[in-house]
């Protein structure tokens, strides 16, 4: 068996070609954006970028330690940022960090041997540099580390997805949020009137590594920042839990959380989501699930989070006077906390008239004859769901379901 590192390098002649092909497809890309101002050539603009890209990078895989392989690399990197529709700004800005990383490419090989060993430590050490401002980021960081972090290791760490990742693993990383659309379609058939769209949904990812589960965790996070009425503003929360309550209570009385303070009950987001997350949310979800001849009446929103269980819940230990308390597993459904956000029309407005009990916790609670052993959203059939739990959830949107097919 031959050794590859005593196999001869590559001859720099046979670089040519590739090199000139990638080039010359990527000023074809170019010619095609300045020749022509439809959106139909943008598909054959970025294929012809992503191929020559390709072929210049066999090129510079094939040698390495060539700095003219480098220096072609970058150019190319420089073109097909030029060749690349504007309506591709994700993929333009791919290409800008892969002509920096070529730059770096060239600087490393044109120096001394010895300098190369240290550039390329250097390299390693400011990764790991990242790694530890996103780690301490939790909390109270240090003063350097958040210097560091605001000043320098932002924009890579999130190109990298290194941002938040590490957070997870953190001390208080947070608990996990989900969002519920229930969306009410304008039809006389009941069994057709009402649909339940949960975001993320283990079901919907059809890739072997759930790729596409994972990227989606994120879209809640966009609707969880809040401003929290806390004990300064106790008064106003006590004003609007009376607006909130009405004065004789009926069968679609939601009340408040039971063991939850007043304080955490009520959730207010920020303007921007308000004004720009949510109905970009609807508009997306009305848009995903038009049924034909069922126009949306509305879509109602919840933030739900998913709290945890503390060990005595799992075991189901004792209360304080002895008496054994019901297990939780990590799916029970009152781990569900869904605040809700309003109603909206299809277009992500919302639509008009009272609604007290937006930005208020909805709360799923078990009935005290529930059974004790612990109970799941996608175990229960509507009729033992209904036996061991109140669901206002669903008292107030009217409906069912969303909790099949989790």
């Amino acid at each position: 068996m031959i050794d590859p590192s005593l196999e001869p390098p590559v001859d720099p002649r046979r670089l040519i070609p590739p090199f000139a092909m990638g080039l010359g497809l990527i000023v074809v890309a170019m010619m095609l954006g300045v020749l022509s101002t439809s959106t139909g050539v943008d598909g054959p603009r970025v294929l012809l970028c992503v191929v020559g890209l390709v072929a210049v990078g066999s090129a510079v895989a094939a040698r390495p330690e060539s700095s003219a392989g480098w220096l072609t690399s970058v150019v190319g990197c420089g073109l097909a940022y030029a060749g690349i529709p504007e309506s591709w700004d994700s993929f333009k800005l791919v290409v800008a960090v892969l002509a920096g990383v070529s730059l770096i490419g060239l600087a490393i090989v044109a120096m001394p041997e010895r300098f190369r060993w240290m550039a390329a430590s250097l390299l390693i050490v400011l990764h790991l540099g990242g790694i530890v401002t996103a780690i301490t980021g939790e909390g109270d960081q240090p003063w350097l580390f958040s210097q560091l972090f605001a000043r320098g290791y932002r924009p890579y760490l999130q190109f990298t997805n290194l941002n938040t990742a590490y957070h997870f693993f953190a001390p208080n990383p947070g608990a996990p949020n989900e969002l519920w659309f229930g969306i009410e379609y304008d039809t006389p058939d009941p069994d057709k009137r009402f649909a339940w769209v949960v975001v993320p949904k283990r079901s919907d990812s059809h890739d072997p590594l759930w790729n596409s589960y994972y990227r989606r965790i994120k879209i809640p996070e966009f609707a969880s920042p809040a401003s929290e009425l806390i004990v300064p503003l106790a008064t106003e929360l006590q004003e609007l839990g009376e607006l909130r309550d009405p004065p004789e209570r009926d069968s679609n009385y939601v009340p408040h959380h039971p063991k939850l303070p007043a304080g955490q009950q009520l959730l207010v987001p920020n303007v921007a989501i308000q004004k720009l997350v949510l109905p970009s949310f609807v508009q997306h979800i009305a848009a995903a699930n038009e049924r034909s001849g069922m126009p949306i009446k509305s879509i109602r929103v919840y933030r739900v989070q998913h709290d945890y269980v503390m060990p005595e819940q799992l075991v189901g230990a004792a209360d304080d006077k002895g008496k054994p308390t019901r297990q939780i597993s990590p799916f029970d459904p009152t781990t569900y906390l869904p605040y809700y956000l309003g109603t909206f029309d299809s277009a992500g407005k919302l639509l008009p008239g009272p609604d007290a009990l937006r930005w208020w916790l909805i709360p799923i609670l078990a009935k005290d004859d529930a059974a004790l052993q612990p109970q799941r959203f996608r175990e229960l059939s509507d009729t033992d769901y209904e036996r061991s739990f109140v669901d206002h959830v669903q008292r107030q949107a009217g409906s069912a379901g969303y909790r099949k097919g989790r």
